[in-house]
């Protein structure tokens, strides 16, 4: 192609009158390179926007796997929400150990310490005394309900 682009511009040229073949041929060879020149610019252009392109398409690949186990993730928060709130909760009482203390540091109030004292009767005969080495075992949702009741219970009537 190169060569027969030459040949009509070397025509061209002598059939307008220049000078000498020779002129004709450098003027040639120089649009020649010119144009090989800007090329070589495409050339470098266009890998330049396909590097381009390839960081954007992995940088689009790892969002969207990062979105979607983000997406996961909080989908199963509820269920790790629900299961801690109703966990099965144990204890085992060492010396200095409260009803109060533990229900405040076991279940996030103090208030639930009839829950727990309710969920442990065949151990706990007074829930002012409680001994080391006790095992203690209830529901962190049954103790609330507990707590509720004898909140209700303990309420002056209006």
């Amino acid at each position: 192609m190169r060569i027969l682009i030459s040949l009509c511009m070397v025509t061209m040229l002598a059939l307008m009158g220049c000078a000498t073949v020779d002129k004709a041929i450098d003027d040639v060879n120089s649009g020649l390179n010119t144009i090989d020149s800007s090329l070589a610019k495409v050339d470098k252009a266009v890998d330049t926007v396909a590097n381009t392109a390839d960081r954007v398409a992995t940088t689009i690949d790892r969002t969207a796997a990062t979105v979607d186990k983000t997406k996961d993730r909080v989908a199963a928060l509820p269920e790790k929400i629900v299961s801690a709130i109703t966990a099965d909760m144990k204890h085992t009482v060492v010396k200095g150990d409260t009803l109060w203390g533990i229900s405040m540091r076991d279940n996030g109030d103090p208030f639930s310490w009839y829950g727990i004292y309710k969920a442990n009767r065949d151990q706990i005969a007074d829930f002012d005394l409680i001994e080391p080495g006790w095992n203690l075992e209830w529901n962190r949702r049954e103790a609330g309900k507990q707590m509720n009741r004898q909140r209700a219970f303990d309420e002056p009537a209006k």
